[in-house]
């Protein structure tokens, strides 16, 4: 069932209304001692930093003195209990339990370091906090996490099919919302498996928005085993054999954050939220160890653009008003080199720079990702013009735009890889249409997806993997989107001049955040 998005809007300000009035209180010092989630009849599964799986969970829960008691077990990898009731509680490493069980324990918390609560009715994870995060900046998260997963706009979803089930992995060409800003983009697909000779892949239109992929077609790079194997942003192949973490991660209020860069897991940093509030930007300061002599190296991250992203994105163009459609048809005649500018000037695109001779020089930019799924990306650096046995980077964005989960850097040789392309068998939409034609080349036949619910299965043949050999397959796409809205009301011309200047959407973030953390604290 589908609902207009005027009624949507309408539904999350009354839910942001119950959450601002529930009985809940929070500190802006850190999350409160006092119970923070209903424990009653929930299991609470024991994990400790870095780790995903455990069959260690607490039974018969309790919280009192600012403790955790409960009967620790071993449970199957499943156990008998609803997803709904179990509760991940990560435990430092300073913390060892018992080591006979079934056994009783009490756990302060002091040795908790996260916990997360998941909503299934919501299919996300709406509650997560690392204890050194203010409890009210954990509110705000939450509602606007709220807002924009119910009016969220968004490129072409992708799903690989993997012998059993399509599983989603991410979105292409995000960002592009004009035909002057159609790119390639090139997704990896760890999830695809060669089923019958054959790979298949699900493309779909799931937003309000108008979509208009070009071309799709698979690039199949078999490795030697042991490296792994990623795109960089123009397509080309980059092998890893030994990406090493940083010395160390710092924010842009120098946060020690290598904790939450350190490796690919729930835990990521997501902004500075205690920045002070001459700050539009968000920055992150990376420094690792060069091996001697080395002339280039690897920068690899695992990351994605906020949600937060997406609502300021709405703000912006809900300030055209009822000239929101003009302004629209104007800019998609204009030139694609001034929009791509003004993007990278609104901290849109996560900028990378590095330290040369105390200086900090630009390197290049990451594409938006979107804010739905992480994705493996990866920047070649030239380091021949740098001294020393530390490689300095500056990672920058506008204000909360961009989450990164694990950030790394290798510096080993290129390995031997093989790298083909493969075109398109069969594209067929939900209609029953062969569409193969409007996406196997890139030309200015599009495949048209106007509606939610518009889809297309596409099959390729998969190639004969070579011996000794790990394989990596990704989508190669091309494409735009157009976004629907219908702001109404008068627009805000005075206003919108401001954005002709660098930065000004890090300043739009920063004043709706400030908004937001004032109508929470009255």
């Amino acid at each position: 069932m589908l609902f207009p998005r005027n009624a949507i809007r309408l539904i999350s300000i009354v839910l942001i209304i119950f959450l601002l009035n529930s009985c809940v209180h929070y500190s802006r010092t850190g999350v409160s001692k006092q119970e923070p989630i209903p424990y009653a009849e929930r299991v609470l599964h024991i994990l400790e930093h870095g780790q995903q799986k455990s069959d260690c969970y607490i039974t018969s829960v309790t919280l009192k003195d600012d403790s955790i008691s409960g009967e620790v077990r071993h449970l199957p990898e499943k156990p008998p209990v609803k997803k709904s009731r179990i509760v991940n509680l990560y435990l430092k490493e300073s913390y060892n339990l018992p080591s006979e069980l079934p056994a009783t324990v009490t756990i302060p918390m002091e040795y908790v370091s996260k916990i997360e609560v998941y909503d299934v009715n919501l299919g996300l994870t709406i509650f997560t906090t690392v204890l050194m995060v203010a409890g009210v900046l954990v509110v705000l998260y939450a509602i606007v996490l709220l807002i924009v997963i119910l009016t969220k706009e968004s490129c072409p979803f992708i799903y690989s099919f993997n012998g059993k089930d399509y599983v989603f992995e991410g979105e292409i060409f995000s960002g592009a919302i004009l035909p002057a800003l159609e790119r390639h983009d090139y997704l990896p697909l760890p999830s695809l498996k060669p089923v019958a000779g054959e790979y298949r892949l699900k493309m779909t239109n799931e937003v309000k928005e108008i979509q208009y992929p070009n071309l799709t077609e698979l690039i199949v790079v078999d490795h030697p085993q042991g490296s792994t194997a990623l795109l960089d942003k123009n397509g080309k192949c980059h092998t890893l054999l030994q990406p090493q973490a940083p010395l160390s991660a710092r924010s842009s209020i120098n946060r020690d954050i290598l904790p939450l860069l350190a490796a690919r897991d729930s835990m990521k940093f997501s902004g500075e939220l205690e920045a002070e509030t001459s700050q539009s930007k968000d920055a992150v300061y990376l420094a690792f160890a060069r091996p001697a002599n080395a002339k280039t190296g690897k920068l690899v991250l695992r990351a994605k653009n906020s949600f937060w992203l997406d609502y300021i994105m709405g703000q912006f163009f809900d300030l055209f008003g009822d000239k929101y459609a003009a302004w629209y048809r104007r800019q998609k005649g204009r030139d694609t080199g001034a929009k791509g500018t003004w993007s990278l000037e609104q901290g849109i695109p996560l900028s990378v720079y590095l330290k040369e001779n105390g200086e900090w020089k630009f390197l290049d930019y990451f594409h938006v990702i979107g804010a739905v799924a992480e994705k493996d990306v990866v920047m070649e650096c030239d380091l021949s013009r740098i001294e020393g046995e530390v490689v300095e980077l500056k990672l920058e964005c506008g204000y909360l735009f961009w989450e990164i989960d694990y950030a790394a850097m290798d510096f080993s040789a290129p390995q031997q890889a093989g790298s083909r392309v493969v075109k398109l068998a069969a594209a067929v939409d939900h209609n029953g249409r062969d569409v193969a034609g409007k996406l196997n080349r890139d030309d200015r036949k599009y495949f048209k997806m106007p509606k939610i619910g518009d889809q297309a299965l596409l099959t390729f043949p998969a190639p004969p993997q070579s011996p000794g050999t790990d394989r990596s397959v990704f989508l190669h796409s091309k494409g735009y989107y157009e976004v629907l809205r219908d702001p109404g009301g008068k627009a805000s011309l005075a206003y919108l001049e401001a954005f002709r200047g660098a930065g000004r959407l890090g300043w739009l973030s920063r004043e709706k955040f400030e908004q937001l953390k004032d109508c929470v604290n009255r």
